[in-house]
């Protein structure tokens, strides 16, 4: 014993600190001296894990292996770390778990955390504390965290695994604030260099953060994994089922949670098959919440009961509190297709923040650290786990969001979305599955002016596309939605209605586009006024109904009263004026008044070049209008200029597989058919054929109308197998896609009817003529003119069988209506005089084929010109008529000439001149 004189003596200072530091060692000393470390026998070893063994565990050996694999890289004398991320439900936990088991009854403790949230991990750390019997674990004031990974840090803990598992929340474990950075759970991670710490999470950001560069990626199983883990969990399976079971799985995205939910679902419900739970699963969306919403048990687990939007709904929660940004984007992305979401979309979006690249790219991160997201297209576009995406919208439906998150999702894209018109296309070719996703799920009650505005721009382009069908229940649910909330005057509802008109017209449903027209029209004077140019533009779509029901005189006066209003109201070169000029020279031509269409048409032209520019496209629609007009006068090489001239400036200006430039690459097509050169139009036929299928598509209207055309080519050329074969495909596809009665689906049947005509098959021509016959006379009338193209069809079929009285009686029927409906000098008028002139022919009545022919040759003559190939052709056959009658010097006379003007006009080579030479050599000969 010391004494000392007080407490200020020096000595007294230095042995109280020699007995604070004593003090302080004495408890390792005896420990380091009296107790072994834990680790070294059986009784200081724990298995401290929550679950009992999956013996129902799939893949093992490949899972276990990439854990063991990635542990091993590590030096075993340092500290381990493995961070394996991925969905929730794919089964990260299940791999941790079998891998733990694999060291009961070994030398090496192993200590299961839940690290969901910062409570679950206290209560977790102090049963650990508990289980070692640490000072103070049960001191509920005394923070356990920081003793806990002392212990472990110290040589006393021995070798161990520790697993935190479900560390979903970044924010738990890094606080952003610095001062308080101490606070987050990272921080309570030990780093004992006999032991292996392994995290499961849904985030790659948190793996990063906890594991560096030791994590493993987490995916769905294989498919035969996924079975094997099915019938593990419903031994019911029999072999029949087995497609309905495989089919199941691809529904489930192999996703482990999934597949176990419904295997308990199929225990439960005995009634259920497989086949049966897909059938009512895939029905709705509101069938997938209620099946993935029912509740299961995993008994390994505890009794609680867990569900798959359960176990989605934590993530959403989570990514909602870490970044607001993040779960607007989820929320936009439920109401909209789950793949191929453009990063311009979010971009777009409007929230807060998304017009920043950096912010917006680290929202996205978010979602795609919690394996919410993929990126596809090079990561210009998203995915979304279809699993996922059915339980965001469960989540927000729960929490009675989804409508009000369905109102702004489609006031974005009302905003967003174009018009129909062909530069568009390539925007809607990407945004439109997402539209389309949009309307699909809104509900009558939420139903607002904005997706009245979707279902109108969505119509707009199925329309100009040539999906009539679809455009048509679009732009009936705008008008609908618009009447209710507009009324019937508004002039929106009536920009719906007029949509709605021009998808009839697509369908060729004339009647009914014009009683719509025809409402809108008088709605628009009484509310906008005559002369409003919405008015005109109603008054310029009837006209062109008209024109296509054949009452070509009641359209020509509406395109006139048109014309004139726009020069007076917006002026003689008014885009709309010239647009209204044009399609009166449209109705002249369809008249066969082919000098007035020319003067309208170069006039159009000229201005266009004035006001527009040379490259203009309703520029180049008017020399391509001018260029058909010039092949209906038989001017076909001043058409095959033009024609070449604005097929290579849409080439330029537009590209060469624009739909329009490949309208002027077919108009080419045709002008080298009417000259007769097969092969040049078979090239570009095939190859507008091939772009349209695969820029279009296989069944768009314009592909099946190249393809007929081919068709054309081929039946011209000979190849009668080749133009039967495409014929039937193109007249079969039309029937599915158009109907029945579709025009285009009627011109398919009469072009197979000529086909067979050709083939000689007479009886299944007249069978196809009188069934296209009769049903254009009921959808179309007895006088349209398709209708009178369809019954001269039949004459012809009756001719070519000898039926001569038959075809007679026909013949004269469609000659005299086309003088009455078309008149006296239509082009087709004098087709029908000079059929019925070769009728009297072959029945020896030569004289009134002599008058018949005379009349047409020199009507032809002075309507359409003496070196128009169809006065070439009445030419040739009153020649062969004087030559009938005896008449030989005469018709030698006539056939000289057709040979010299179809020499100079189409060449020597060409057939109808080589025929024409050939029969007057042989006159001359036998002379």
């Amino acid at each position: 014993m010391v004494k000392f004189g007080s407490k200020n003596d020096p000595a007294y200072g230095s042995a109280l600190d020699r007995l604070r530091t004593f003090e302080r060692e004495a408890k390792d000393v005896v420990e380091k001296r009296f107790c072994p470390p834990a680790g070294l026998t059986g009784s200081h070893v724990h298995f401290i894990v929550p679950y009992s063994r999956n013996e129902r565990f799939i893949a093992g050996d490949q899972n276990l292996g990439r854990i063991k694999e990635k542990l091993a890289a590590q030096k075993s004398s340092h500290h381990r770390r493995l961070a394996i991320y991925g969905l929730g439900g794919v089964g990260k936990t299940q791999d941790v778990l079998e891998y733990v088991y694999t060291f009961k009854d070994s030398p090496v403790s192993v200590f299961w955390v839940h690290a969901g949230s910062t409570a679950r991990f206290e209560q977790d750390y102090r049963k650990l504390a508990r289980a070692v019997e640490l000072p103070g674990w049960d001191d509920a004031k005394k923070d356990i965290r920081p003793i806990v990974k002392e212990w472990l840090e110290s040589p006393k803990s021995g070798n161990w695994i520790l697993v935190l598992d479900n560390a979903d929340n970044a924010a738990n474990f890094f606080s952003t604030d610095e001062s308080t950075a101490s606070d987050g759970l990272a921080s309570f991670v030990p780093q004992g260099a006999k032991g292996t710490v392994v995290v499961t999470t849904r985030t790659r950001e948190v793996a990063d953060q906890l594991a560096g560069m030791n994590i493993l990626s987490k995916d769905v199983m294989e498919t035969d994994q996924a079975e094997q883990l099915f019938i593990q969990h419903y031994p019911a399976t029999t072999d029949h089922e087995r497609e309905s079971i495989l089919l199941l799985l691809r529904v489930l995205h192999n996703l482990p949670l999934a597949i176990i939910h419904v295997a308990a679902y199929l225990r439960r419900n005995p009634t259920f098959s497989p086949s049966k739970y897909i059938n009512l699963f895939n029905s709705t969306r509101d069938s997938q919440m209620h099946f993935l919403s029912k509740p299961f048990s995993d008994l390994r687990r505890g009794a609680t009961a867990e569900t798959v939007l359960a176990t989605f709904s934590i993530t959403f929660r989570q990514i909602q509190e870490q970044s607001p940004l993040s779960g607007s984007l989820l929320k936009l992305i439920a109401c909209i297709d789950r793949q191929s979401i453009p990063h311009e979309l979010l971009a777009d979006s409007g929230f807060e923040g998304a017009n920043d690249e950096f912010t917006l790219n680290e929202a996205i991160s978010k979602l795609l650290n919690f394996s919410l997201l993929t990126t596809v297209q090079n990561g210009s576009a998203y995915e979304i786990h279809s699993l996922v995406h059915v339980s965001i919208a469960a989540f927000l439906t729960q929490r009675q969001e989804m409508d009000a998150v369905q109102r702004w999702t489609a006031e974005l894209f009302a905003r967003l979305l174009p018009n129909g018109e062909v530069h568009n296309w390539p925007f809607w070719r990407v945004y439109f599955p997402h539209a389309s996703a949009l309307a699909s799920k809104i509900t009558k009650d939420a139903d607002t002016l904005h997706t009245a505005a979707i279902y109108n721009l969505m119509s707009g382009y199925l329309l100009a596309i040539g999906r009539y069908r679809e455009a048509e229940g679009l732009a009936r649910k705008s008008t609908k939605v618009r009447t209710h909330l507009l009324g019937q005057e508004h002039p929106d509802t009536l920009i719906s209605m007029d949509n709605l008109a021009m998808t009839y017209m697509g369908q060729r449903r004339w009647r009914e586009a014009e009683e719509l027209q025809v409402k809108v029209i008088q709605t628009r004077k009484r509310v906008l006024g005559q002369e409003h140019p919405a008015t005109l533009t109603s008054m310029n779509d009837l006209a062109s109904t008209y024109l296509s029901q054949g009452r070509l005189r009641e359209a020509e006066e509406l395109q006139v009263k048109v014309i004139q209003t726009r020069k007076r109201v917006l002026g003689q070169e008014h885009p709309d004026t010239l647009t209204s000029m044009n399609d009166l020279a449209s109705t002249y031509w369809n008249q066969g008044w082919l000098r007035e269409a020319e003067e309208l048409n170069v006039k159009v032209m000229q201005t266009r070049k004035r006001v527009l520019g040379q490259e203009h496209p309703d520029t180049l629609t008017s020399m391509n209008n001018l260029a058909s007009t010039y092949s209906n006068q038989g001017r076909l090489r001043e058409a095959e200029e033009l024609n070449v001239k604005v097929m290579q400036t849409r080439k330029r200006v537009l590209g060469q597989e624009h739909p329009v430039t490949l309208i002027s690459m077919n108009n080419l097509a045709t002008t080298y058919m009417d000259q007769k050169r097969w092969r040049e139009a078979e090239e570009l036929q095939v190859k507008v054929m091939q772009t349209s299928k695969r820029v279009l598509g296989q069944e768009h209207p314009a592909t099946l109308t190249s393809m007929n055309d081919l068709a054309s080519t081929y039946l011209n050329q000979g190849r009668l197998r080749e133009a039967e074969e495409l014929n039937v495909k193109v007249m079969q596809t039309r029937k599915r896609v158009l109907g029945q009665e579709h025009p285009d689906t009627l011109t398919s049947m009469n072009n197979l009817a000529s086909t067979y005509v050709d083939q000689e098959r007479w009886r299944e021509a007249e069978e196809l003529n009188v069934k296209v016959m009769q049903t254009r006379k009921r959808v179309l009338g007895q006088e349209h003119p398709v209708t009178l193209i369809s019954m001269n069809n039949l004459a012809s079929t009756y001719w070519n069988q000898g039926r001569l009285r038959e075809a007679e009686e026909l013949q004269v029927k469609v000659m005299q209506t086309r003088k009455r409906v078309l008149g006296q000098e239509h082009p087709d008028t004098l087709i029908s005089m000079n059929d019925l002139a070769s009728t009297y022919w072959n029945q020896g009545r030569l004289r009134e084929a002599e008058e018949l022919n005379v009349k047409v040759m020199q009507t032809r003559k002075r309507v359409l010109g003496q070196e128009h190939p169809a006065t070439l052709t009445s030419m040739n056959n009153l020649a062969w008529t004087w030559k009938s009658q005896g008449r030989v010097a005469d018709a030698i006379v006539m056939m000289t000439e057709v040979a010299n003007l179809g020499s100079s006009l189409l060449g020597r080579d060409h057939p109808h001149t080589s025929a024409s030479m050939s029969t007057l050599k042989e006159w001359r000969d036998g002379n």
